[in-house]
């Protein structure tokens, strides 16, 4: 009966710790799921991640977490601080960014016009997403060359409100989307970006005074969307060899404008811009690197004070 009474309280005691075991276990486990470093709180604006994997963030307390290290460590020397956490306070004197690849560049040209600042002045940035633009919220100034950025990038940008000016020159931009929410934008660089297909987006842009297009404009439907950026002062519509500039005549809305530069268009004949003839304010015509040779069209022509001819076929300039 003893022996009985024994084994009673031994399962007993083995149910009564196997129960305490799977307390501890489950405790534990809920620790580790709240506790587990890297889980971005609600408040954290996470964005993509680079190369490397790390990812792009502002965190709930405002610290700046750079996916791009070699970024960082120039980000770190502009604003002189060589370590600790970076805020996105100590980001607000950044206001212009230009990233040039162009003829063997490497990247980085300048921060806010320190153009021969030794400390930024050729630093070596591998051709990576820059998934850290949207880390500068207070950017005026963003100029990005010869650099293929993806859409998520496009988006990225698209967050930056306070932008002024923006370039993306041949960075074989296809979806611009993201840019229409960029109300303060007042001059657009999209030149050398030929998959570019719909520039919609565009018409939302009220403030946008200056407007560079080097993308196939032979659908007529890109034309009609500029008539309806009644505001522009200078259109650049240039390098759109072989493509063309369709339905030019479209234009003869933009009073306002100053300066039309259709360098490269893969213009022969002039008849199409008789229309821009009486444009009130047009002071500046480009007309260069085509394969014109007649010019008596722009006798019409009476406010011009600056005209570019160059590069043509023209044997007779009397007009």
């Amino acid at each position: 009966m003893a022996m009985k009474k024994n084994s009673i309280v031994i399962i007993m005691l083995l149910v009564l710790a196997l129960c305490c075991n799977i307390f501890l276990v489950s405790c534990q486990s809920g620790k580790d799921v709240s506790d587990q470093p890297g889980k971005s709180q609600k408040t954290e604006q996470s964005g993509k991640s680079g190369q490397s994997g790390q990812v792009s963030k502002i965190t709930s307390k405002g610290i700046a977490i750079f996916a791009n290290k070699e970024l960082e460590t120039i980000v770190r020397e502009r604003i002189g601080k060589p370590e600790g956490d970076i805020h996105v306070n100590d980001l607000k004197e950044i206001t212009e960014i230009y990233l040039d690849f162009s003829n063997g560049n490497k990247g980085i040209s300048y921060f806010n016009g320190e153009q021969n600042s030794e400390n930024v002045n050729g630093k070596k940035i591998r051709r990576d997403d820059f998934v850290d633009l949207a880390l500068f919220q207070d950017l005026n100034h963003l100029s990005v060359v010869c650099l293929p950025v993806e859409t998520y990038t496009v988006e990225a940008i698209g967050e930056l409100k306070n932008l002024i000016s923006l370039t993306l020159d041949e960075c074989d931009v296809k979806d611009i989307s993201a840019l229409g929410s960029l109300k303060n934008l007042t001059e657009l660089n999209l030149n050398r970006n030929y998959g570019l297909k719909d520039i919609s987006p565009l018409s939302g842009l009220k403030n946008l005074t200056r407007l560079s297009l080097g993308i196939d404009l032979s659908d007529e439907r890109c034309i009609k969307i500029l008539a309806g950026m009644t505001d522009l002062t200078e259109l650049e519509l240039h390098h759109n060899d072989p493509y063309g500039v369709h339905d030019i005549e479209g234009l003869s809305v933009l009073t306002n404008l100053t300066g039309l530069d259709l360098t490269n268009c893969n213009f022969g004949e002039l008849d199409g811009l008789k229309a821009l003839k009486d444009l009130p304010n047009l002071k500046k015509l480009a007309l260069k690197l085509n394969r014109i040779y007649d010019v008596s069209a722009l006798s019409a022509f009476k406010n011009l004070t600056h005209l570019d001819l160059s590069q043509n076929e023209i044997s007779d300039i009397s007009a």
